[in-house]
């Protein structure tokens, strides 16, 4: 009886022990608030309101919220880059984005590859965020580099410290935290490509509007993080690389890290945004800066004056984001806490312009992605040209074209179709370079004609429908180019033409042709000549050219 009952206690334990290991590997669990941030809920809030109010009086810039595709922002404690994430994220509050992928660098464990998340709920002082499970496994499904690491987000502050920015500005949705190790040149554009699939994987009915956060600081001068350039040389490699990422250049920015060796934490989850970009994945995109300022900065503009000091936690990489303050006459043991009353201190933000030369820095940018065309607006415009297609094929059905009709969608821009089938063969593409229609009248227009009147088809037919997907790519005027030689591939649409015995001959690429076809520039006017009905060569000599901007979104 005795072992019977012992038996049974033993059971009863382990099953206990096994739900509250089930629950361990569920939920991840804050572990920067009280340090990093405020513990408490009503505390965090004034922190965070506080933040936004100052974002909002001096750092407002012309947004449209619904527009915003990705952000960069620091992950340094609130004090210290709490006003430079406010002046970014302040965009997004008026928006209903359904999840947001945050994608930051490790700065503890050491891995290869995109470490994902073990846990199916992110705990924080203000509430539980869901991680999209669906999303994770299809990320790990369709590529080995992304993987869970263990361990590798139990101490990772990059991307706890974005969620009560997150949780203030959004309501209901769900995160997909990413956390990047060590990289290959050759990752970059596969990452990149496996993320963009995630993004355009859904049908129009169900997609989910998608944020990207990158979680990164910029340069980490000093000797403490073992980067001592001159000085002045700080916010001028800061600025390079900025300016790179405003020009949304990979190579660019790439360069210019290898040229400075500059210190920026986030190196990797920058390039691979850049490289989204770069491929397409989130259509026509501009950058604007929201703010910029350097941890010494930030200290001197505040109206108490605190001791920078770091937590030493052996086996920790030395990194800024490590940093806390103390009052000078704090105890050394509490120099692991942050004193919360005093995180959110009065700004002078005057000072933040005011160049301070200190033995240790680390720099802050806000920096703010928007497409050109909001996604609903893209839908539209794909219901309407997939709608057109159908009531062509099936008349009875009349499909109705009862859709919003922004501003956006007035403006006369020239614009293609393309029609794919599933397995990606072209089926059809016709547009047109400028329109003197609003787009969202053409779009019908130059749907029927991919569909029914490409002269290298057949016709689609009723049983094809179901099987084609429809691409819309919106154009930007365009103006002529001195020389082939001032053609950037991967950004310009190219319109060659030429005369010959009299008659002109001419071929368009919209933009992303060469990138899809892996194509150089000389391999790409190659092409254009051929398919102008010209020699291969004919691009060399006696040719005119004029470029255009384009960006695609599709079903």
């Amino acid at each position: 009886m005795k072992l019977k009952s012992l038996l049974l206690f033993v059971l009863i334990t382990n099953n206990i022990f096994s739900l509250i290991a089930a629950e361990t590997k569920i939920v991840q669990n804050s572990h920067l608030s009280g340090s990093w941030y405020p513990n408490d809920k009503t505390e965090l809030k004034k922190d965070l309101d506080y933040y936004f109010s100052l974002a909002a009086k001096y750092f407002k810039i012309n947004d449209d919220s619904e527009n915003i595709s990705a952000l960069i922002v620091p992950h340094a404690g609130h004090y210290f880059s709490g006003l430079c994430a406010a002046t970014a994220y302040q965009t997004i509050k008026k928006s209903s984005f359904d999840r947001v992928i945050i994608i930051g660098p490790s700065h503890h464990a050491n891995f290869n590859g995109i470490a994902l998340p073990d846990y199916a709920i992110y705990r924080t002082p203000t509430g539980d965020i869901p991680v999209d499970k669906d999303a994770v496994s299809k990320l790990s499904s369709k590529n080995s580099l992304f993987k869970v690491i263990p361990g590798a987000h139990q101490k990772e502050h990059s991307i706890e410290i974005q969620l009560p920015f997150l949780q203030s500005c959004l309501d209901n949705f769900s995160i997909i935290p990413l956390i990047v190790g060590n990289l290959q040149a050759q990752d970059f554009k596969i990452i990149a490509q496996t993320i963009s699939e995630l993004l355009n994987s859904e049908s129009l009915s169900e997609t989910k509007k998608t944020l990207i956060v990158i979680s990164s600081d910029f340069i980490h001068y000093g000797d403490r993080f073992g980067y001592t350039p001159a000085f002045d040389n700080v916010a001028k490699f800061d600025n390079l690389a900025i300016r790179a990422i405003l020009d949304k250049s990979y190579t660019e920015f790439d360069a210019i890290i290898k040229k400075t060796k500059a210190t920026i934490c986030g190196t990797d989850p920058i390039k691979i945004l850049l490289k989204i970009i770069e491929i397409g994945a989130l259509g026509q995109i501009e950058c604007q800066v929201t703010s910029y300022y350097n941890s010494a900065q930030i200290e001197e503009s505040r109206n108490d004056k605190q001791i920078v000091t770091q937590s030493k936690k052996q086996g920790d990489k030395l990194d800024e984001n490590q940093e806390i303050k103390q009052s000078k006459n704090q105890d050394s043991k509490q120099n692991t806490k942050l004193d919360n009353k005093q995180s959110a201190k009065q700004i002078d933000v005057s000072k933040l312009s005011q160049i301070i030369k200190t033995e240790n820095s680390v720099s802050y940018a806000g920096l703010v992605f928007k497409s050109k065309m909001a996604l609903k607006e893209e839908r539209t415009l794909l219901n309407l040209a997939r709608n057109s297609i159908t009531n062509k094929l099936f008349p009875d059905k009349n499909l109705k074209k009862d859709f919003e009709i922004t501003d956006n969608l007035r403006k006369k821009s020239g614009a293609f179709v393309t029609l794919k089938t599933k397995d990606g063969n072209l089926r059809g593409c016709i547009g047109r370079i400028t329109s003197d229609e609003p787009i969202y009248k053409s779009i019908p227009e130059i749907a029927l004609s991919s569909a029914f009147q490409d002269s290298r088809f057949e016709p689609l037919t009723k049983s094809e429908l179901e099987k084609i997907s429809i691409s819309i790519t919106v154009l930007t005027p365009p103006h002529t180019v001195n020389s082939y030689k001032d053609i950037i591939i991967g950004k310009h649409g190219i319109i060659l033409e030429k005369t010959v015995n009299g008659l002109t001959r001419s071929a368009v690429f919209l933009p992303q042709v060469a990138t899809e076809q892996g194509w150089d520039l000389a391999e790409t006017l190659e092409n254009l000549s051929e398919k102008a009905g010209l020699q291969k060569d004919a691009w060399k000599s006696g040719c005119q050219f004029k470029v255009f901007e384009g960006f695609e979104f599709g079903e």
